[in-house]
């Protein structure tokens, strides 16, 4: 199988053979990540990380995920040389590791991690990983299946201390309605966006990326620019997608999206929801033809009348408002 993805106009292989990564592309060539196949966990100190389920839920309660782990060795071609089996909400359930440990994961069974629609309950999740980096291929957490499920990986990181989750490869060119939503919720050591993983998809289902990095406590700035390729979005894709940042100054929104549908222009609802009284002094939108479907209710009202500056094309007409340049904005014009 082959799956592409448009970078900048250009056609990059990003999944193919065997079902494992072999590279991804970006701008000018720029070779963004190399072959690993299994998520992979990095220490860079001594720490642990825990697998959990919550079953807390209205939704109709999820079987515990069970993983396998190889530490400091490599699968073999049948994956039976593993060192540990973990059981989230079983009685083994977390792994410890020293700084230089690698500890590759795969799941034999091929289904989602949760069926939460939305919320955070009704998953299976990691915590803990303090002083460690991610990398390597989800796909490997649900056996390479070639579709992402819907309600994949809600709530995946839950008030985690990892350092760096660039190297974090999400191989689906289609992500289904919820599929990523509370994707990385919580984690303090996040303070600049070079920290986390780029999204290749360029089909993106009904909030398929809800409050996706959710509650990064130092996170000052996002360019959505630099991380995402959606080129067709359904019903409010980026819903709340910054809650709980409570530190982010600065935005800088992707605009060339289409709707799947006429009834699936409100992408950006509530994308710049961060707190009660968020931080946001800056956001760039170079969006040739705004309107106030598309960023319905985008800004929350507290933005209105604090030293903020919207920097837009040249000549374009904004509605202002929530659903617009927040009131009282300085105005740049490039």
């Amino acid at each position: 199988m082959s799956v592409t993805v448009n970078l900048n106009n250009t056609e990059r292989v990003m999944y193919r053979g065997n079902n494992h990564i072999k590279c991804i592309y970006g701008p000018n060539n720029q070779l963004l990540w190399t072959e690993e196949p299994y998520f992979t966990v990095e220490a860079t100190g001594t720490g642990a990380l825990n697998l959990n389920i919550d079953n807390s839920g209205s939704a109709g309660q999820i079987e515990p995920v069970v993983l396998y782990y190889w530490k400091n060795t490599i699968p073999n071609a049948s994956r039976d040389n593993y060192d540990g089996v973990l059981t989230a909400g079983g009685t083994t359930k977390s792994v410890s590791y020293l700084a230089g440990d690698v500890i590759r994961f795969w799941r034999a069974e091929q289904t989602a991690w949760g069926n939460g629609n939305g919320t955070v309950q009704n998953c299976c999740y990691f915590n803990g990983m303090s002083n460690c980096k991610v990398y390597g291929n989800v796909a490997s957490l649900v056996n390479y299946v070639s579709e992402m499920p819907s309600n994949c990986f809600p709530r995946l990181f839950y008030f985690v201390g990892v350092i760096d989750f660039s190297g974090l490869i999400i191989p689906w060119n289609t992500i289904p309605a919820y599929g990523l939503h509370n994707f990385i919720y919580g984690d303090s050591q996040i303070t600049s966006d070079t920290q986390l993983p780029f999204y290749p998809a360029t089909t993106v289902n009904d909030s398929g990326y809800m409050r996706m990095i959710r509650a990064l406590a130092n996170l000052t700035s996002f360019d959505m620019t630099k991380h995402f390729c959606v080129k067709q979005a359904g019903r409010e894709i980026f819903n709340q997608m910054f809650l709980d940042c409570s530190k982010l100054e600065s935005i800088k929104v992707k605009f060339d999206i289409e709707p799947i549908s006429s009834s699936t222009t409100r992408m950006f609802a509530n994308l710049a929801v961060t707190t009660a009284t968020p931080p946001l002094r800056n956001i760039i939108n170079l969006d040739p033809e705004p309107t106030t479907t598309k960023y319905y209710n985008w800004t929350p009202s507290q933005l209105a009348n604090l030293d903020g500056t919207f920097t837009k094309a040249a000549g374009v007409t904004w509605s202002t408002g929530t659903s617009g340049i927040p009131t009282g904005w300085t105005v740049v014009e490039i």
